[in-house]
């Protein structure tokens, strides 16, 4: 919150120093022109939000055209009247009533409509750059988030689906003639992946132990060099795999 006041604050500075030398270099009076442009301020910057903040997120985003339209007008209107009465605080306090001495650019409320209008066109652009920039740094955060949830599953194709299935959940995985099941949870996920395959994806805590047959280590309750149990289920060994049993 604090950060997002400092930003605000830093950019209405520079419009202030940006339109104080922009009124300034007409007739290089430029005390007279930031006096003037603390009176334009307020204006520019209710303009600048109620248009930003209001008009266009709750008419403009969700296609309600003729209130966007409707309101965009009175918004103009009631800009060019509180010009006219910096104008006029202007004139009567700033000049003592010498309309000939004032900046014409400050007489001219064309000129100062386009001025604010621009600096709202100014901050629909940061807003819309801001917002790009969010939804780009959400979706990184998005993906980092997915492969960190994925880099924790076994994602596999089941009913043609994709299946994720908790890798600490996985108790076994037994490989059949055309498919595998893997055992988690209490159920079962079939799969048409090859058990070869899967081995390759899987963390160190699973274990070959026959051609047919990975476990989960970590669920392993007993073992010999025979066959592993896993829960109630007793697994065999192949003779190719008792050396993997070796290292538990």
């Amino acid at each position: 919150m604090k950060e997002r006041v400092l930003k605000h604050s830093g950019f209405w500075l520079l419009v202030i120093m940006a339109l104080t030398a922009y009124y300034g270099r007409v007739n290089g009076n430029y005390a007279q022109a930031f006096y003037f442009v603390t009176l334009l301020t307020p204006v520019a910057v209710g303009t600048a939000y109620f248009f930003n903040y209001l008009l266009v997120p709750r008419y403009l985003l969700p296609k309600r055209y003729r209130r966007f339209a409707l309101y965009l007008v009175y918004t103009v209107i009631i800009t060019v009247y509180f010009e006219v009465v910096v104008m006029t605080i202007s004139f009567t306090v700033m000049e003592n009533f010498q309309l000939g001495d004032m900046n014409p650019l400050t007489t001219d409320p064309i000129s100062m409509a386009v001025t604010i209008y621009l600096i709202v066109l100014v901050v629909a652009f940061i807003r819309l750059v801001s917002f790009f920039q969010k939804s780009a740094s959400e979706k990184v955060a998005l993906m980092e988030s997915f492969e960190k949830e994925k880099a924790k599953s076994l994602v596999v194709i089941a009913d043609r689906k994709q299946v994720p299935i908790p890798l600490n959940n996985i108790a076994y995985i037994e490989s059949l003639a055309d498919y595998v099941q893997i055992f988690h949870d209490g159920q079962k996920t079939i799969t048409r992946e090859k058990i070869s395959s899967l081995e390759k994806s899987l963390p160190s805590n699973f274990l070959r132990i026959h051609r047919s047959f990975i476990v989960n280590i970590l669920q392993i309750t007993a073992f010999d060099s025979e066959s592993v149990r896993v829960g109630e289920v007793s697994l065999p060994i192949g003779r190719k795999y008792r050396k993997n049993i070796q290292h538990l």
